[in-house]
């Protein structure tokens, strides 16, 4: 069983059901308030609820308009209506008016202009506030044509067909901390050289993987999710059941469950996390950081609770003291005791954990750490950097908490009741599709942006048909055609490997470019230059909106402006050598002017060696002695790849591999 469809299993089902989150919607969606972007030069969806039968009319009210700007509708048994008003040409400010009997609705200030969807996990939701040169980029927004709307997090269990209380945001010194990065350095080239409107509809969620975006409908065509989409319906169906016939809230039943069924919370406080408990019966030696079950400290077969404890030792200084716990990347659920008191839980299944420790509770001289975790499958345990799991007493140094712990297994979930677990808390597959794109079908768009992956580097072959379904499935529902749908591929990240390696960031990265290749409408923003190695939410975010910003005046707006690096085209072989054609080839060079790095090459045997490689014409030669009969060739292959290959744009060469592609055929051992 696939770790997304566990997630479902044992973190899907609600003891609380989230109901769509509007009990009384309201007359006009609250993607049409105040200061709202409606999309120009094509009819624009706007809708809300009215009581059914109503008639309702709708008006954008502004010099300039044509008649167009105007229609009128009957409000269906459900409540909801939709008009299409426009085409509209670019300007504004505009007044939106919508009339319900005896009800009126008014949005000032509402621009028409482009409207763009940015959507993905954290790096797409990085803001403003946390980019490079922050300061100095709030500083100088003042951009009242830019425009923000937060869609706001929402899991949920089916579609839902509103946003709740969610306003539009005038770009502004004092608003834009708080907008999407990526999204905002691409509205702002593109405003600068189109001088439109530019509205983003931010609908974005960090640690997400992508079948959590998808519809149920389209995952059920995928061997990989068919079985997990139909095992969340299930259990959401089952969730407000029990709900109904428990009447308790979810911190109630899964705080009986743990003190029913797993040994170390039997008690007030939890048996397990007390200081000065016994660890001779039942418990083991383990090292931290590690994967627990590829230690061996818990077998590969085991899904249920596992108990890890470390004493340690603080100076008289931090004695009555708070502080910080860090416990760096903990795999699956867990929660933490510090000297036998709760500092707290996580639902979240592959999150760094910082936990804060209230003042008073530490110690001079001996204190006790104690974490349950839930394992599923795969990576259980606590791993990351050694040097970061610490306890940080308020006022001190970190005191490392690398090294020797004990562990234990609490109780094995398959002979345990079900545990009770709920699905909006922690995004499980399709629920952001139900919380956060459903709610804005079918708004007029100009495009997407999307900015997501280091979630699914478990699952990158999976990836190639993910991608393109649910590019299929938002473009299917949103009934626009093929709008584009720009990817930022993922950029370096991690350390540095001196050999050639195998990589699931360059495998996912691999099938983000095969889907910009593969369907139609979409392209590809290369980021592999301008990551960092120790912080997967790279700083830069200006670059990233200013490639996709390129692409989307190259591709979209059909302006004269390079967009891309060079692409791997073809390869033929010449004696020892590899020679690499590529797309967008004007202009080959090496970025730095240096030798070109990044390249390897293999012969039948498939063993991966570094290969010089030089610069001939509009293609790249690359051989190796040690591959005196070269088969196939990669670049930039690797977590955090040095490599250099640029053509005149400037812009860095996508990473390949031609052992997967076309025309490549290994001989025969």
């Amino acid at each position: 069983m696939k770790l997304s469809h566990l997630v479902c299993l044992f973190f899907c089902a609600a003891a609380g059901y989230a109901a769509d989150p509007a009990a009384a919607k309201p007359l006009l969606s609250p993607l049409f308030g105040d200061h709202a972007v409606l999309q120009r030069d094509r009819p624009a969806a706007v809708w809300g609820w009215a009581d059914s039968g109503t008639t309702v009319t709708v008006t954008l009210r502004g010099p300039g308009l044509p008649a167009t700007a105007a229609a009128t509708t009957v409000a269906g048994k459900d409540g909801r209506w939709q008009v299409r008003l426009g085409p509209l040409p670019a300007g504004g400010p505009h007044l939106l008016e919508v009339t319900a009997g005896q009800h009126r609705s008014q949005s000032i200030d509402v621009l028409v202009g482009d409207v763009w969807l940015c959507s993905g996990q954290s790096n797409m939701e990085f803001p403003v506030a946390g980019a490079k040169d922050a300061a100095a980029e709030k500083a100088a927004a003042h951009w009242p044509r830019i425009r923000h709307l937060a869609a706001g997090r929402l899991i949920a269990g089916e579609p839902q067909s509103s946003l709740g209380a969610t306003k539009w945001q005038v770009c502004a010194p004092e608003t834009v901390g708080t907008f999407t990065a990526a999204g905002y350095f691409f509205a702002r080239q593109l405003h600068r050289d189109l001088q439109v409107p530019i509205g983003l509809v931010n609908s974005s969620y960090g640690g997400t993987r992508a079948e959590c975006w998808v519809s149920a409908e389209a995952l059920s065509t995928l061997p990989d999710f068919a079985a997990g989409a139909a095992n969340f319906h299930e259990l959401v169906v089952r969730s407000r059941e029990e709900q109904t016939r428990t009447g308790k809230d979810y911190d109630t039943r899964v705080r009986e469950w743990y003190r029913a069924n797993d040994p170390g919370s039997a008690g007030e406080p939890a048996p397990w996390a007390v200081p000065g408990t016994a660890t001779a019966d039942g418990w083991s030696d383990v090292r931290l950081p590690a994967k627990l079950k590829e230690s061996k400290a818990v077998p590969m077969n085991f899904t249920g609770t596992v108990w890890l404890r470390r004493d340690f030792d603080l100076p008289a200084e931090a004695a009555g003291k708070g502080g910080m716990l860090n416990l760096i990347r903990v795999k699956d659920m867990n929660a933490a005791w510090v000297n036998g008191r709760s500092i707290g839980d996580s639902e979240s299944i592959n999150w760094f954990r910082k936990q804060r420790v209230p003042a008073g509770l530490l110690r001079a001289g001996r204190n006790t750490v104690a974490v349950r975790l839930v394992c599923l499958e795969g990576e259980c345990g606590l791993t990351g950097r050694a040097e970061e799991l610490a306890m940080t007493p308020e006022g001190q140094p970190p005191v490392p908490l690398a090294g020797a712990w004990k562990v234990r297994l609490g109780t094995a979930l398959a002979g345990a009741p079900p545990m009770p677990a709920r699905f909006d808390r922690v995004p499980g597959i399709t629920s952001l599709y139900n919380g956060m794109i459903a709610p804005l079908l079918p708004l007029t768009l100009t495009g997407t942006l999307w900015y997501q992956g280091e979630s699914n580097t478990d699952a990158a072959w999976q990836y190639r048909t993910l991608l393109p379904a649910l590019i299929s499935d938002w473009r299917g529902r949103f009934a626009q055609g093929d709008t584009p749908f720009l990817i930022v591929q993922l950029p370096n990240h991690m350390g540095r490997g001196t050999r050639p390696e195998t990589s699931a960031w360059a495998e996912l990265r691999e099938a983000q470019a095969l889907a910009a290749r593969a369907v139609p409408g979409c392209a590809l923003a290369v980021t592999i230059d301008i990551g960092e190695a120790e912080n997967v939410h790279p700083l830069n975010k200006q670059e990233v909106g200013r490639r996709l910003a390129l692409l989307a005046e190259a591709r979209v707006y059909r302006r004269p402006v390079a967009c891309s690096g060079p692409r791997y085209r073809s390869q033929t072989v010449e004696g020892g050598a590899v020679r690499i054609f590529f797309d967008e080839a004007e202009g080959l060079a090496a970025a730095d002017g240096q030798a070109l790095t990044g390249f390897t090459v293999a012969g039948s045997d498939r063993r991966f060696k570094w290969a010089a490689a030089r610069l001939d014409g509009a293609t790249v030669v690359a051989s190796s002695p040690e591959v005196p009969a070269p088969v196939a060739v990669r670049y930039a292959w690797a977590n955090n790849p040095a490599c250099n290959l640029t053509n005149a744009s400037g812009l860095p060469a996508a990473p390949f591999r031609t052992d997967d592609w076309p025309g490549v055929t290994w001989p025969k051992q």
